[in-house]
């Protein structure tokens, strides 16, 4: 299950642990 709702400016990973769901999310700087 991948949600396209992130936008151009960062990436999200979902992660699994414990049953519980955690977001990543990586910001790309791009200058």
């Amino acid at each position: 299950m991948l949600s396209k709702k992130f936008t151009n400016i960062g990436i999200g990973k979902a992660i699994s642990q414990n049953g519980d769901i955690y977001w990543v999310q990586l910001f790309i700087k791009e200058r």
